[in-house]
């Protein structure tokens, strides 16, 4: 569930394609720990000035799982 914020790009609008989420909307390139190649997703509990590549982060798990990427509702900040 951790991994390294390759790059991200902070995007100053609502999300026309997740209606849930207000802007800014943050999205990272994310490479888990372990894994060969990095994948895209959401930034949260975060402010977009305290970002920076190559931070540590962690997931953030949905309350409700489907067995899907959407099971992880964002990545925050390592705590450790």
């Amino acid at each position: 569930p951790r991994g390294t914020l390759i790059t991200y790009t902070v995007v100053n609008y609502d999300s026309p394609v997740l209606p849930k989420v207000e802007g800014p909307v943050i999205y990272g390139v994310i490479k888990l720990d372990g894994a060969d190649t990095a994948l895209v997703h959401l930034l949260g509990e975060v402010k977009p000035e305290d970002i920076r590549s190559g931070m540590r982060v962690e997931a953030v798990f949905s309350q409700e799982t489907k067995g899907n990427i959407h099971d992880i509702a964002y990545f925050k900040p390592a705590t450790r």
